[in-house]
């Protein structure tokens, strides 16, 4: 049987608050893409569908570039560690406590 990942162990320390124009805000808990006055609100991604439908929310902008896109994923891949904490091993996980979750982020990011 496979153990579960760390979500507490940032996969690239110390750990990023931008990914290209999107960024962490630590204290609205979102990550902001201010060039179009659109954020994410980090503490409604609770579980693996709350997230996806993010992601397609972006995925329908017209200002959606592919760059914005992979941006995104790779600021939610290192904020909220899905495949540890949503959805590993291909199967739904027992949801995190999204707080905890991002006051750990928030401790290990850098200064």
């Amino acid at each position: 049987m496979a153990t579960k990942p760390d979500y507490k162990k940032c996969q690239r320390p110390p750990c990023p608050r931008k990914w290209g124009e999107w960024e962490f805000s630590e204290r609205e808990r979102t990550l902001k893409l201010a060039k179009f006055g659109y954020y994410i609100d980090l503490m409604r991604c609770t579980n693996g569908a709350e997230m996806l439908d993010w992601i397609m929310q972006v995925n329908g902008k017209r200002w959606a570039s592919a760059r914005i896109i992979k941006d995104m994923l790779n600021a939610l891949r290192d904020i909220l560690q899905p495949q540890a904490t949503f959805c590993g091993l291909e199967r739904d996980e027992e949801p995190p406590n999204i707080l905890v979750l991002l006051i750990d982020y928030e401790r290990m990011s850098e200064p």
